[in-house]
């Protein structure tokens, strides 16, 4: 597991966006959630990289609850 070189211990929090499609049920559910790398910024130099990552949650329908992006 992890990435080759990558260093969880030198990570800055730079960007979050989040986006909130419809509201969690009141009544409980189970969230299907797809991770994937969105973007990766080269810094230059010895600054390292910007790694953007996306997070949906899709409720038992499919429908997409809320979408998180770092």
């Amino acid at each position: 597991h992890g990435i080759p070189g990558f260093r969880p211990e030198g990570n800055l929090h730079m960007d979050h966006k989040l986006f909130v499609n419809k509201p969690l049920s009141p009544n409980g559910g189970v969230l299907h959630i797809k991770k994937t790398i969105s973007d990766v910024y080269d810094l230059g130099g010895d600054k390292g990289a910007k790694i953007m990552i996306k997070i949906e949650a899709s409720d038992e329908s499919g429908e997409v609850v809320f979408t998180n992006i770092t």
